[in-house]
């Protein structure tokens, strides 16, 4: 079954609440019993985990591990951290960073339709790019740059999400309408996805900086 509120998975982390749902997974506040003697604050996580219609297609779980690995090789103050990618009896999933406030996307469309103050618009903006520069130096493309996958923490902290887009630098990209493609295609979001990202190319750290051009 589909773990839910007060599911433990890995003996470790116990569901509570869900905070939000992607097209392939669903993301809780979960506690930590391996932090639970730190403090309250370091005990709480979330947990991205792969919602039960796609936690045995072969694909998402790629994806799934590729975004863990590609997000834990770059360490940055703008990019959310990562802490730990498992399984529990067939249940995928990854533990991270508990963030505290809402998407840019969500803010934007409170804010629409004057926008941000263009002070605040060019702080964020900054450090998106200074997250997808940090990426790029270390081999890795984001593939999907948009404001929903901009958190903006209660604080006015700045962190990037969802950097499982791309696909392995070290893969070949298949012809068009082969699967691999197809996945990247359907990842991507066509008002910020570049020409040829949409015609099926696989994204590139232009690709990116295309994507934050036209979120900003």
């Amino acid at each position: 079954a589909m773990p839910s509120s007060g599911s433990v998975l890995r003996d470790r982390y116990i569901l509570e609440v869900p905070l939000g749902y992607g097209g392939t997974s669903v993301v809780s506040r979960a506690r930590d019993l391996r932090r639970a003697g730190v403090g309250d604050q370091a005990a709480s996580v979330a947990i991205k985990l792969l919602r039960a219609e796609f936690r045995d297609r072969p694909q998402c779980i790629a994806r799934l591990r590729r975004e863990f690995h590609q997000t834990q090789a770059i360490a940055h103050p703008n990019v959310v951290r990562f802490y730990d990618l498992d399984c529990d009896r067939g249940n995928w999933f990854i533990a991270m960073e508990l963030l505290d406030g809402e998407p840019l996307g969500r803010r934007l469309r409170h804010e629409c339709p004057p926008g941000l103050p263009v002070a605040e618009a060019l702080r964020i903006a900054a450090a998106c790019g200074d997250a997808l520069a940090y990426a790029h130096d270390h081999g890795v493309t984001h593939g999907d740059v948009k404001p929903d996958n901009v958190f903006i923490t209660a604080s006015g902290e700045v962190r990037m999400l969802d950097f499982g887009v791309a696909p392995d630098p070290a893969s070949q990209l298949a012809p068009a309408g082969h699967a691999i493609v197809d996945s990247v295609m359907g990842a991507a979001t066509r008002a910020y996805a570049s020409p040829e990202v949409l015609s099926g190319q696989a994204p590139e750290p232009r690709d990116d900086v295309f994507g934050l051009a036209c979120m900003i």
